[in-house]
This record gives structure tokens, C-alpha cells and sequence, in this order.
């Protein structure tokens, strides 16, 4: 019997949330303004940067001044989860933030998952803590068995919470949390494949491959589980199948999301 957790085909009775998604999700709002005042956290601005309110120079105009930001203290790698979680959970009362916030590790897991996904692997068991609770949806058609659109809406909150994400703003914040996403990074042996910015190019890159398909995608029956009928899709990585399998209108709202913040990243 194969592991249920290996994704080498859409999933029968056991279908879970869309792995690549959630990869992607924390790193969108695991990416957050963090600063440190003393020696205990406080709630950082929603702004991608922090800066100082004092007035200018002596000397200088207003608009000639520069400014000046705080200088940002990150939290050691492994004293970050409650302070992560605090922030974090302040941005949305989604329950799918809650969700994902509800674990310990957070930092190592976005590292984890980001490779991951980099390598077309699925990163499920990092995330059996969001696994949904739905199945699979299918339909017998003239044509055979095809996925169920329908069941695609199982996926239109997680998407929604993903696109609602300004990629400036994330853009802005890595480069604050970069140091600590290389030292777990290096941490995890992952420093031979580059730094973690080079990590996430390479996730990124995967999931913008994933095609986009508008009509209803054929299956066959593979014991109780079930495959793509067509080569092309059957042969796409774990990861990429996660994303597939959200449906046409989510997977362009997630490659949408992905390009913006590529190009606000700079990522080759």
C-alpha cells in the first residue's frame, strides 16, 4: 500500500489542501515587518518600513530630509514562533491564518516548504495540521471520469487570502527577514543550492509552470485513487498537481500573485 501522504496522483477519498498554495501562504505573511524595541517585541506598522517621526535636520527642508528608519532587531531563530505568531495574527481573523500559524518552527517551516516546493515535492507532511476535510470531487461524464469544478471552491478562500497580499509590501519585508530566513536555511544544509532568495526563485519558477486548464480535466481510476488521463499533467511534480488541482480561476489568481512578486523581488 502506498503512503496517502505521496502525491503521485489527485487523490480519491483523501484529497488534501493544495500543498504548493500553503507554501506559498507563508511566505507571503510569513514575510513581515518585525521589530524589536528593547528587549520585548512590539507590534511593527503594516508599512514595509519603519521611519522616524522626529523633524528634520538642522538646516534642511521637509522634503529635502532624509529618512531616517529604525534600526530593525530580529528575533534569534529559535525565540521567534510567539513573537511570529503574535504579529502575524494580527494581520487577518481568517481562519486559514490561524491555521497556519497554529505550529511550532514557523521560520524552519517556511524554509522547509519553500524547498520543497522548489524541487516539485509535495511539502504535505510539514503541514498535516491544515489538511482539509473534503475529498476529491468527481462526476462521471459521457467522456469518463473528470475532475468536479465544483469542487474547486473548496480552494476560493485560501486564494483569496493569497491575491489579497500586496507584493511591494511582502517585497519589502523580506528584505528585513532575509538574515533570518538564510540562517535557517543554512541551518537545514540548504546553503550549497544558494541562499534562500535563490530557493524561492526556484519555487516560484515551478508553480508559474503549472498550466492553466479551463475545461473539465479527464481522470482514470488507478485502484481507489485516481490519475490524470492526460500525460502531460500526469507527468507535473507533487507540487505542481497541488496547484492544478485548485482549478483554472484560482491557479491564474495564485501565478498572478507569484509574477508580482517576483518582479517586485527582482528575481531572474
Amino acid at each position: 500500500m502506498t503512503d496517502p501522504w505521496e502525491d503521485r496522483e489527485p487523490p480519491g477519498p483523501r484529497n488534501w489542501l493544495p500543498w504548493a498554495l500553503w507554501a506559498l501562504i507563508p511566505i507571503g505573511l510569513g514575510l513581515i515587518w518585525i521589530s524589536l524595541r528593547g528587549d520585548e517585541p512590539s507590534p511593527p506598522p503594516l508599512d514595509s518600513t519603519v521611519r522616524s517621526e522626529g523633524p528634520p535636520p538642522t538646516g534642511e527642508a521637509p522634503e529635502e530630509a532624509a529618512e531616517v528608519e529604525e534600526i530593525v532587531k530580529l528575533p534569534p531563530l529559535s525565540e521567534s514562533d510567539s513573537f511570529l505568531r503574535e504579529i502575524l495574527g494580527r494581520l487577518s481573523s481568517h481562519p486559514f491564518l490561524a491555521l497556519l500559524l497554529d505550529s511550532d518552527d514557523l521560520a524552519r517551516k517556511i524554509v522547509v516548504i519553500v524547498a520543497n516546493v522548489a524541487e516539485g515535492a509535495s511539502p504535505a507532511k510539514q503541514l498535516l495540521h491544515v489538511r482539509p476535510e473534503e475529498g476529491l470531487a468527481v462526476r462521471q461524464t459521457a467522456e469518463g471520469i473528470v475532475i468536479d469544478p465544483a469542487g474547486y471552491r473548496r480552494y476560493d478562500a485560501a486564494a483569496e487570502l493569497f491575491a489579497s497580499l500586496d507584493a511591494g509590501a511582502v517585497a519589502g519585508v523580506y528584505r528585513t527577514l532575509e538574515p533570518l530566513l538564510d540562517e535557517a536555511h543554512s541551518e537545514l544544509g540548504l546553503s550549497e543550492r544558494g541562499g534562500f532568495k535563490d530557493t524561492l526563485s526556484s519555487a516560484i519558477a515551478v508553480l508559474l509552470a503549472v498550466p492553466v486548464v479551463d475545461r473539465p480535466i479527464p481522470l482514470r481510476a488507478v485502484n481507489v485513487n485516481y490519475a490524470f488521463l492526460d500525460p502531460a499533467l500526469e507527468n507535473l511534480s507533487p507540487a505542481q498537481k497541488h496547484l492544478l488541482r485548485m482549478g483554472p480561476e484560482n491557479t491564474r489568481r495564485v501565478q498572478r500573485k507569484l509574477a508580482g512578486l517576483k518582479a517586485a523581488l527582482g528575481l531572474p
